[in-house]
């Protein structure tokens, strides 16, 4: 690249920090493991040249964070209050974690499946409730808000209430074409009771996963018109967006949220104008795929922003593996 500012490394950081860098270092074998060390950037004594072309600007930051899912949420509300308090401090005071991403209603790391109108045929939304968002998850993001006023919550829902769906179940299924301004409303419904709360949700995805229909809770929407499946941008277009503006809101809407094997997903709906200019960008999963396809789809609208929203590590994974895996794909990739 070009240079129009020239920085050594070496002397940045001992004139910045009085030669007192400090790295948090682990080894995929856990022979270093969160270890903290000091001087980890200035043991070479032949200094680094970082040339910064300032002419050439890329995508914004929105921030960088993490998934609360239900099961987080119930597990950190359930320890005594100075613990949690000391886990929240670091985690959004010392890291200064700036986003989070919560569902709305049940995720599929939650106790049970549960949405916020278990009422069948409640199509009016009378039977509404925030009552289990108010147990465990909002007190939380109060107690995070208290440490970081400004963080970013993002709100995916894993899925429409059963009763909206062709299955009648929580999972799978697919949104009944009656029910798309009924979903809108319990959309925006959701949206103006977190605020209530003090709680804006800056951004939406439009459906976690939307061609995966195994979690539980989960739904289809797929990105086009066939059989039982739904169209995320007609939902967009007819439904969503204008109930939003109605309601006079402006939570940012998010397309896809699922795995960077189907860039097609996200660039079909985003050809369609009257559904780009309602939408900020797409987000994406890595479980399947290779991270260069959020490449594809920035490059065929670079107007519009890429977000990676999930990856998550199981119980029965093996650390050395993931870490390297997730280093290589997503750190760097």
């Amino acid at each position: 690249m070009s240079s129009s500012a020239t920085l050594n490394i070496r002397n940045v950081f001992k004139s910045t920090t009085a030669g007192k860098v400090v790295g948090v270092v682990t080894c995929p074998g856990r022979g270093q493991f969160l270890q903290r060390i000091e001087g980890a950037f200035v043991r070479s004594s032949t200094a680094l040249t970082l040339n910064i072309d300032s002419s050439r600007v890329f995508q914004f930051i929105d921030g960088f964070g993490y998934t609360l899912t239900g099961g987080s949420a119930q597990h950190l509300m359930g320890m005594s209050a100075t613990t949690r308090r000391q886990i929240l401090l670091e985690l959004f005071g010392d890291m200064k974690i700036s986003m989070l991403r919560i569902g709305v209603g049940a995720t599929d790391l939650d106790s049970d499946p549960y949405s916020l109108d278990e009422v069948a045929g409640d199509t009016s939304l009378a039977h509404f409730t925030m009552a289990r968002e108010l147990q465990f998850k909002i007190p939380l993001l109060k107690e995070i808000r208290a440490i970081n006023p400004n963080v970013h919550i993002l709100a995916t829902s894993w899925s429409a209430p059963y009763w909206m769906k062709d299955n009648s179940y929580t999972s799978g299924g697919s949104l009944r074409r009656n029910m798309f301004p009924v979903y809108a409303n319990y959309l925006v419904k959701y949206l103006k009771a977190m605020a209530s709360q003090g709680l804006v949700v800056r951004s939406m995805t439009i459906q976690n996963e939307p061609l995966n229909g195994y979690n539980n809770p989960s739904m289809y929407m797929s990105s086009y018109d066939h059989g039982l499946f739904i169209k995320e941008n007609r939902f967009i277009k007819e439904n969503l967006g204008p109930a939003l503006s109605a309601a006079g809101l402006t939570t940012k809407l998010i397309l896809y949220d699922h795995n960077a094997d189907q860039p097609d997903y996200p660039t079909d709906i985003l050809d369609d104008p009257a559904v780009k200019g309602l939408v900020a960008g797409s987000a994406f999963h890595l479980y399947g795929g290779t991270i260069d396809a959020l490449t594809t789809v920035r490059n065929k609208h670079p107007d519009k922003n890429i977000y990676f929203t999930e990856q998550f590590t199981s119980k029965d994974g093996q650390f050395e593996g993931d870490l390297m895996l997730h280093a290589k794909q997503i750190w760097i990739g």
